[in-house]
């Protein structure tokens, strides 16, 4: 046989009357034991029983609310203090209706604690997002639909801009170079279909024309619930000035230079090392073809120091010795060094310089 009293207390939600004028409950579904721990019998007997039992902190709003009796279902989001002191987030569907002359409060609340708890973790690790956004030594900007919606403060000072709003608006090729926008395109294209592009040099234009050279990377993201694009932009131009006065000097010196990354285990050399030494693919192979190279009468001598330098941690050094050169005949060379630490003290990188002296000893 059909029971709707069981089927109505088996709803994982709370079924209410309540007097309109008083708020004093006239019946309440079991639900009320399973989500509060009240037994029902507590709701019904005490008149003030709900609201002494509503958040103190919501109490007057959701209790004006109630009382205003606007017409229709008003839907009321407050908190109750269950049984065991546990606070449970409620979303309440109130309507009221005249029944044998009396106007009467009908409600139904859903425990919506899971739902509010997920809520406020995302709305916590979006502030916590924009934060490092707004902060991040790099220009961040987003767009959708092709034009920015956010910059944060390092991309407005990048760009030439003096406030946010002269960044919003524009279109994103407002600041890529002509000569890289067709990049630009087709990088927007392979984001737009689920792609990850990587970094790239690009050359970007301020607003007030100055060209800029930029690393650049793009990710989709999702920004204010809408699909857009994540811009990463890194101001490298006074590195590449810096760079580029490096090459042209190391290219124009006599002296063959060389550094060595502990870290990569790389080796860079120039043109005239290269000439005189050739190159080596890392730092482990210059060092082992450096000892190959040396002259045997230097050769035990300058493996020593080597070490003995390597155990004091001598930071700067010159030495003078005689090495192979590609052609087969020895030079002797005047080598200065110098070996950069960490903070901890720790080797990261080791640069020389050694200049042939052949040409200045007499003959």
């Amino acid at each position: 046989m059909f029971q709707p009293l069981a089927l109505i207390d088996s709803i994982p939600a709370i079924l209410w009357t309540a007097d309109s004028a008083t708020l004093a409950f006239t019946w309440v579904s079991r639900g009320a034991e399973q989500l509060l721990g009240y037994p029902c019998e507590e709701w019904l007997q005490s008149p003030t029983f709900w609201r002494d039992h509503i958040h103190p902190d919501d109490r007057r709003s959701v209790i004006t609310a109630v009382q205003s009796d606007k017409g229709g279902d008003q839907e009321i989001a407050y908190r109750m203090i269950a049984s065991n002191g546990r606070v449970v987030n409620l979303r309440d569907i109130v309507s009221s209706r005249t029944v044998d002359g009396r106007r009467e409060l009908f409600g139904v609340m859903f425990d919506v604690t899971a739902e509010r708890k997920a809520h406020d973790a995302l709305a916590q690790s979006e502030a916590n997002y924009r934060r490092l956004v707004h902060t991040s030594p790099d220009a961040i900007g987003v767009h959708t639909k092709g034009r920015y919606i956010y910059a944060n403060p390092k991309f407005v000072e990048i760009f030439g801009a003096h406030h946010e709003s002269e960044i919003i608006g524009r279109d994103v090729y407002t600041f890529v170079h002509s000569d890289f926008r067709e990049i630009v395109r087709q990088r927007l294209v392979s984001i737009a279909v689920g792609d990850i592009v990587p970094m790239v040099h690009e050359k970007m234009v301020r607003l007030d024309g100055r060209v800029i050279d930029a690393e650049v990377m793009a990710i989709p993201v999702v920004f204010d619930g809408a699909s857009a694009v994540q811009v990463v932009i890194r101001d490298v131009t006074d590195r590449m000035r810096t760079d580029e006065r490096l090459r042209l000097l190391a290219a124009g010196t006599n002296e063959a230079i060389w550094e060595g990354d502990y870290t990569s285990n790389s080796f860079w050399t120039n043109d005239q090392f290269r000439r005189l030494l050739g190159d080596a693919p890392d730092l482990a192979a210059a060092q082992r073809i450096w000892q190959e190279r040396l002259h045997p009468e230097d050769r035990d001598a300058q493996i020593a120091r080597l070490k003995e330098r390597i155990e004091r941690g001598v930071d700067h050094w010159t030495e003078e010795y005689r090495i192979r050169t590609l052609a087969g005949e020895y030079i002797r060379v005047l080598e200065r060094g110098r070996r950069v630490v960490d903070a901890n003290g720790k080797p990261i990188r080791v640069i020389g310089a050694m200049l042939d002296l052949t040409p200045f000893e007499p003959r």
